[in-house]
């Protein structure tokens, strides 16, 4: 069960993460976790470097831009 969800968080397939099957689940599950928690990370830091950036640019041209990538970040 833990393979099928590394395969989803990883987008790849079975064949390419082959490897990983020889984990055991304790550890996969474990990898998924990590894998989750990297990916908040980096969602969090993508978000704060986009309002920084954004906070950089004349006061005119934040609001269309945030609404331009409204729920994409």
């Amino acid at each position: 069960m833990s393979l099928d969800r590394l395969c989803s968080q990883l987008r790849a397939s079975e064949v390419e993460l082959e490897l990983l099957a020889s984990l055991t689940e304790e550890q996969q599950e474990k990898l998924s976790v990590q894998l989750l928690n990297a990916k908040t990370v980096q969602h969090k830091h993508v978000s704060d470097a986009f309002q920084d950036a954004v906070g950089q640019l004349p006061r005119l041209m934040r609001k269309p831009l945030l609404k331009m990538f409204e729920g994409a970040l």
